[in-house]
């Protein structure tokens, strides 16, 4: 079963808390997005995110609007959802059913030169009973091989996604020529990106073969 499938497993049956080891945050939530878009109640689930720089913010219409109303109740400024514990409070908020937010590099915010951060595992395991109740979800995107902090570790499923894989890879790479409006390569080329990019993350994957995309041949 792959991560896709046990994301769509844990949505199912309500799992409030997933660590997801990921080689590129970015083409989690992309992927993750993409399979929620097959879902007939798509345009109602309100998707969020959070990093250190931005702070909380929407990922779609519904989630613009769910995060206006959840820093409002929590009385916090937008820029003031840059600290982690403030979002962390004010997300713990029932009313709005079926919520999803990504919370990026969880992992430099559990841990510390200090010690782990009380008030950001407090955060996290506080959403752990709202969220289970209300078919909402925490998402912490993490790099590959992470660990959870012990406090954590009982109720938060792991979850991991893997390196792309050649079919994966071979999609990258088409969409990339199609970009280019080169013509697209042979399956004997195919093969042989494949042999070169396996392993790779998806973003890389694609700078490398954009760097040795030649449009003429």
């Amino acid at each position: 079963m792959n991560f896709l499938e046990n994301f769509i497993n844990a949505r199912n049956v309500g799992t409030p808390l997933v660590k997801i080891n990921t080689p590129d945050a970015a083409s989690t939530i992309a992927n993750v997005r993409r399979v929620l878009a097959k879902r007939p109640d798509y345009l109602n689930i309100p998707l969020a995110a959070w990093d250190a720089i931005n702070g909380l913010y929407g990922l779609n219409d519904k989630g613009n609007e769910v995060v206006a109303k959840m820093l409002q109740q929590a009385s916090i400024a937008q820029q003031a959802s840059c600290e982690l514990p403030l979002t962390l409070a004010a997300i713990r908020n029932p009313e709005h059913k079926d919520f999803i937010c990504f919370i990026n590099n969880a992992h430099l915010f559990w841990a510390s030169a200090n010690g782990p951060d009380p008030l950001v595992i407090q955060g996290i395991w506080n959403c752990r009973d709202c969220y289970k109740a209300n078919g909402q979800m925490l998402l912490l995107l993490t790099p590959l091989g992470t660990l959870l902090p012990l406090e954590l570790n009982n109720d938060v499923l792991s979850l991991e996604e893997a390196l792309p894989t050649r079919a994966e890879i071979q999609h990258i790479v088409k969409d990339m020529y199609k970009y280019a409006k080169a013509p697209e390569p042979s399956a004997e080329v195919y093969e042989r990106i494949g042999d070169a990019l396996v392993g790779i993350p998806s973003f890389p994957s694609e700078q490398a073969a954009a760097m040795h995309l030649a449009k003429k041949t």
